[in-house]
Parts: C-alpha cells; sequence; structure tokens
C-alpha cells in the first residue's frame, strides 16, 4: 500500500470536490443577483487556493446590494444561496471523498 499515493489521491478528490462546490455556487450567487445593467450579477467569481476555495465578487457595491443600507433592503444573494445550496453541496464533497475512500484497496 503506497501511502503517498493513497495522500495524493485523496487530496486531488478533496480540492476538486471544493472547485465545483464553489462552482455551483458562484451559479447560485448569479441566479439571486437583482440585475439592471448586469454587471453584479456577472462579477462573481471563484478564488481557488488548494483547500481554502471561495465565491467572491469584487464590484464595489456588491456589501451594499447584499447587506442593504439605510434606504434599501438587504437583497441576500449570498445568503440565499448558502441557504438554498450549502447542505447538498457539502453532502457531494463528502460523497466525493468517501468514494476516493473506497477505491482505496488495503
Amino acid at each position: 500500500m503506497d501511502l503517498t499515493k493513497i495522500s495524493s489521491g485523496l487530496t486531488a478528490q478533496i480540492k476538486e470536490s471544493l472547485y465545483k462546490a464553489a462552482k455551483a455556487m458562484q451559479v447560485e450567487c448569479a441566479n439571486n443577483t437583482p440585475s439592471v445593467t448586469g454587471r453584479l450579477k456577472n462579477s462573481y467569481e471563484v478564488v481557488n487556493q488548494g483547500f481554502l476555495v471561495s465565491v467572491v465578487n469584487k464590484t464595489p457595491y456588491a456589501r451594499f446590494v447584499e447587506y442593504g443600507t439605510k434606504r434599501n433592503k438587504p437583497k441576500g444573494m449570498m445568503r440565499k444561496s448558502i441557504d438554498k445550496q450549502g447542505k447538498s453541496l457539502a453532502n457531494g464533497i463528502v460523497k466525493n471523498v468517501l468514494s476516493e475512500f473506497n477505491k482505496i484497496k488495503i
């Protein structure tokens, strides 16, 4: 049994699963974003740093739309996306990692 090979396979599977989940969240966030010009909706991106994968929107006014202001109610695009997809994405990551574990022959 080659532990290095097993470890690298699991590492790759975890990173790939995290990235796929972030891409799905990116789409869900865009779907939940109100659109006038489309700039905010089209500005979500996935930042992949290995085991840390984030969905970000660098549009300067994104936080005001997400959290609201004194005059505008919050839209909560990211919160809605996490509420809707969070559990299923987490379950998908676990399922992918477990399938990699099941391939290991001891």
